[in-house]
């Protein structure tokens, strides 16, 4: 076999793997429920990006988060982050958890939506 040849099986092979790991990916998105913590991840990313703080889940770097969010902030998702404030007088709390469930209440009707499409960014 020559090297161009080859190089084009290689080439086939990997064009392969990434097309087959985008397919799982995508069925995972829709099938698979949210994880414990995923929606906690969104709405962090998400106040990254609208407050310029890293206030919430400041227990991991913030740039995964942020690059996550990014189709959800072409999606107008609905935020409000008027507790944020009060929050703050208590560093040791988990403010992300504490505003969830406000969050999914702005974006009810689409809230695992926007969840699906932070999810995009993993491919």
């Amino acid at each position: 076999m020559s090297s161009a040849a080859r190089a084009r099986l290689v080439v086939v092979a990997v064009a392969s793997l990434l097309a087959l790991h985008a397919a799982l990916v995508l069925h995972g998105i829709r099938r698979n429920y949210a994880t414990f913590d995923e929606p906690a991840y969104v709405l962090a990313g998400l106040s990254h990006w609208q407050t310029g703080t890293f206030d919430l889940y400041r227990v991991n770097p913030p740039l995964p988060r942020m690059i996550a969010v990014l189709p959800l902030l072409a999606a107008d998702a609905k935020t409000d982050w008027s507790t944020l404030e009060t929050w703050r007088r208590f560093p040791s709390a988990r403010a992300e958890f504490g505003m969830l469930d406000h969050f999914a209440e702005l974006n009810r009707g689409r809230f695992f939506e926007l969840i699906r499409l932070a999810r995009l960014s993993t491919l």
